[in-house]
């Protein structure tokens, strides 16, 4: 991959010490809408138009040929609201770089389109067009659905796109043996993707040392940032080489649109962008709109309200339930983590064997199905509301549990942006009550 090559000596001026921007500089960027306005050719004003008026002869040549900066054609090949977004992504990500024009984002239409579409153009540069994604060992199921697991252990691929060997990247010395294997086995790995904290196991993965050790195998690191977002960590500063969001979930805030993004070396984007045209996968104007005018500038806020909430709903679970019952998953303290936090996911597990586990998760179901006031029952997170998702009660297949490593009586809690949390720390601590004792 000549990209690669030419990013890991651009790459070596990127990575720092710190692995986030300080407080003030996080709200800089991340409200610095209006700033940069200026300095693009994008209106100021709405507009959806799929198709503008073509006003000089050869336009489309003279637009695809780049020289008629900023101007678009058909919203499939690009569009205003998706430069403004894309600018302002890569600003989160990478303004406070030494050198962000190194980088730049694409927009996708989901997060699931993004990923796939990042993995079909790795495929694509690599000399061998294909290869094997090294991934985490616990992932979002649809992530795991376009791989075809070649080493025992994976979940069944739905999709087939890939090839997929599964690795605890939780353990970086597991990341190494498994690259060791590979090449000894003749097996082309095209790159290692993986969440730095599970969904929804919260175990944490080390980028700094993934990074290294994949860099000296020659592989592509790309980091699924969708639970911590660029406020709590920015993992082009720790070594990744590829960084990818669910934009549907705190990038969003409100439920109400899809979308995904990527942020990454320019020369490889330019290759994922005529993959984005060729598939059509890309996002619908009016979505890119809101997300760049209303979402992204307000995420350094939303991300603090969940946050609070979350860490006060882990600080009375663990007060109340310390004498068993319950365990709570959370993995505090890590330094390349503003202020050490998981983030405004909360998860817990019903203690006891497996079957106990179940029983007590199908309980714990029950419950908020049947009081619904204070708490949704919802795949999502990044919400105004609490989101809660029992996997045992929800999911009712032990072998997906198994398959996807999630422990049987795992309960996922997406604290929401309550003002006051007391209603939904009672409401939880009622449900374990009563999944436990009843």
């Amino acid at each position: 991959m000549l990209w690669f090559n030419e990013w890991q000596e651009q790459q070596r001026e990127l990575v720092t010490a710190e692995s986030f921007s300080s407080e003030e500089d996080a709200e800089r960027v991340l409200h610095a809408l209006q700033e940069r306005r200026g300095h693009t050719h994008v209106p100021l004003v709405r507009d959806d138009q799929v198709s503008p008026d073509l006003l000089v002869p050869n336009a489309i040549t003279e637009i695809q040929s780049g020289r008629f900066s900023g101007q678009f054609f058909y919203a499939r090949a690009g569009h205003h609201h998706y430069e403004l977004l894309e600018q302002l992504i890569a600003g989160a990500e990478a303004g406070n770089l030494s050198h962000p024009e190194y980088v730049s984002s694409l927009c996708f239409s989901s997060g699931m389109a993004a990923i796939s579409a990042t993995l079909e153009t790795l495929a694509l540069s690599s000399e061998r067009r294909s290869g094997v994604v090294l991934h985490g060992r616990v992932m979002y199921p649809l992530m795991k659905g376009l791989l075809v697991p070649i080493r025992e252990g994976s979940l069944t691929s739905k999709i087939g796109g890939f090839a997929g060997i599964e690795v605890d990247t939780t353990k970086p010395e597991e990341v190494d043996a498994e690259l060791q294997r590979s090449k000894r086995d003749g097996i082309h790995v095209l790159a290692i993707i993986y969440e730095p904290f599970t969904n929804p196991t919260l175990e944490y993965t080390d980028t700094r040392a993934v990074a290294d050790i994949a860099h000296r195998h020659g592989v592509p690191v790309i980091v699924d940032n969708t639970f911590l977002t660029p406020y709590l960590q920015e993992a082009l500063r720790l070594g990744a080489d590829i960084v990818v969001h669910s934009m549907t979930k705190y990038f969003s805030g409100y439920a109400d649109r899809l979308g995904g993004v990527v942020t990454g070396p320019k020369a490889f984007m330019e290759q994922l962008k005529e993959m984005r045209t060729t598939k059509g996968n890309v996002m619908d104007p009016g979505s890119a709109w809101v997300y760049a005018a209303e979402r992204v500038p307000t995420l350094a806020d939303r991300m603090k309200a969940h946050i609070l909430n979350a860490d006060a709903i882990v600080t009375n679970l663990l007060r109340n339930f310390e004498d068993g019952g319950i365990r709570v998953l959370h993995a505090r303290g890590h330094s390349d983590v503003r202020n050490g936090s998981t983030g405004g996911v909360v998860s817990f597990v019903f203690n006891g064997g497996d079957e106990y586990a179940f029983e007590r998760s199908r309980r714990f179901t029950k419950y908020v199905l049947a009081n619904r006031e204070v708490c949704r029952v919802a795949t999502s997170f990044g919400e105004e509301q609490t989101l809660i998702l029992p996997y045992a009660g929800m999911m009712g297949d032990v072998h997906r549990l198994s398959a996807g490593h999630i422990p049987f009586g795992l309960v996922r809690v997406a604290a929401g942006r309550e003002k006051a949390i007391g209603p939904v720390i009672e409401y939880l601590r009622e449900g374990i009550r009563q999944a436990i004792w009843s």
